[in-house]
């Protein structure tokens, strides 16, 4: 994301480009105020006042000393000794926690179309408001998404580890856009020294690690107890500062509880469960379950998958729920009282990431849609069905043990799929008849 943001910014400064407007949004505590921060640095020390003007601007401070955007801008331009339209030169104005700022979308726009010197890059750790009120901005704004760190990311901050350059590029084309599994596995082959020097430079010993900790970054230099309760400290804060202020839900400080409760219950199952069986257990009307269900999904603590199939059986069949974060599921089932083997909480982590890798670089994108097969009955289907631009379908399937062809076999056979796709323990092997490839799980946290 920093290369991106640069890029901006320097298409900006060198007059290559008119997108002036930057719009960060994302989970809270995924580093998007450290990295505006960084980038803010990087051009201090880079210009002088003479060059350009900088503001950095934290709303969140602005509310506790009972000021607004406005009255800040205001002084800015005291500062400057001129208004902002009547600068000509290179103006950065950068904003943290933007979502803070009644009607923010709106008093940006018209500070934004003053002056055509001017760039804007604004965070804001509520998504909700952010993709609600983006809209308003019009054409005007860029959204840049920051999400939870994948495995490559994580090495990088953690352990100062570069990726080898190409090499995710790579496998993506390798794994995703061939036209079957032969073609998967002689791709793969090619890859096979590329992927051993990854793991020169890795410790497998790190996956774990980065299941229950890693795709947060401030995780590094806490222990797990502290970083755990972090986690939960950070979603409460989701709840109450976002979801109870966010104008398209109707909830108060009770149904908080009840929405604590739920991510409890997520976070501690295997399975899919209905909105009436959340209902039952919650003891709320389904109608507010799946209010509860969306609002933490627009604020991204939360990837809904939705069932396979016709919209018809989209809308009966539950959707299903995967943690944006790993690091929630497990800060949650750790406090949970409920009792599951550990292989069984693994893989739950496992299929997070899972949801997460392809929520980044697939749906996010406009790729792909991801989805599952829902029966009531577990007739041996496979985790997910990635369809690519359409008419490209491949059956996916995760495992940290072993595992066999039956669950990606039994799915391909009922849904037309072209090819499928296990990730797990067991060496890189073709099953040519079946058209099913196995690809060691190394290989999938290096994309």
């Amino acid at each position: 994301m920093k290369v991106v943001l640069q890029k901006y910014i320097n298409d900006f400064i060198h007059d290559n480009s008119n997108r002036r407007w930057v719009i960060m949004p994302g989970l809270r505590e995924v580093g998007k105020t450290t990295l505006m921060a960084q980038i803010y640095q990087d051009l201090c020390s880079k210009f002088s006042n003479q060059e350009l003007h900088m503001a950095y601007i934290s709303v969140d401070v602005l509310k506790t000393l009972n000021f607004n955007l406005l009255d800040v801008i205001e002084a800015y331009e005291r500062i400057l000794g001129a208004q902002l339209f009547q600068i000509d030169k290179p103006i950065f104005l950068f904003i943290d926690e933007i979502q803070m700022e009644s009607d923010w979308a709106l008093k940006l726009k018209t500070i934004h179309d003053q002056n055509s010197n001017l760039f804007i890059l604004c965070t804001g750790s509520a998504s909700t408001y952010l993709q609600l009120d983006a809209h308003t901005a019009g054409r005007r704004a860029s959204i840049e998404r920051l999400y939870p760190l994948n495995f490559t990311e994580y090495q990088m901050i953690a352990y100062n580890k570069l990726p080898i350059k190409g090499l995710k590029d790579k496998l993506l084309t390798s794994i995703y856009y061939a036209q079957s599994t032969e073609q998967v596995y002689q791709k793969l082959k090619d890859l096979e020294p590329l992927y051993h020097r990854a793991w020169q430079r890795y410790d497998l010993n790190n996956i774990y690690t980065y299941m229950t900790e890693g795709t947060m970054p401030f995780a590094i230099n806490l222990a797990k107890y502290k970083f755990q309760q972090a986690v939960l400290d950070n979603i409460d804060k989701v709840l109450v500062d976002d979801l109870v202020t966010d104008k398209r839900f109707n909830f108060n400080h009770r149904s908080i509880s009840k929405i604590r409760r739920l991510i409890y219950f997520l976070a501690d199952s295997s399975s899919t469960p209905s909105l009436r069986t959340l209902s039952s257990n919650l003891e709320v009307p389904t109608a507010l379950v799946s209010d509860m269900l969306e609002a933490l999904v627009v604020a991204e603590v939360l990837i809904r998958i939705p069932a396979y199939g016709r919209n018809s059986i989209n809308i009966k069949a539950p959707a299903r729920y995967q943690f944006m974060s790993s690091a929630i599921r497990d800060a949650y089932s750790s406090l949970s009282s409920k009792s599951s083997t550990t292989i069984t909480r693994q893989g739950n982590l496992l299929e997070d990431i899972a949801g997460l890798h392809y929520y980044r670089e697939f749906i996010s994108k406009r790729k792909a849609s991801l989805t599952y097969l829902y029966t009531k009955k577990d007739l041996g289907y496979c985790d997910f069905i990635l369809k690519i631009l359409n008419n490209h379908q491949i059956a996916l399937e995760f495992g940290l043990g072993q595992k066999d062809i039956h669950q990606v076999r039994t799915t391909m056979k009922n849904m037309k799929c072209d090819y499928g796709v296990m990730f797990s323990r067991s060496p890189l092997q073709l099953y040519e008849a079946e058209n099913i490839i196995n690809i060691p799980l190394p290989y999938f946290f290096l994309v």
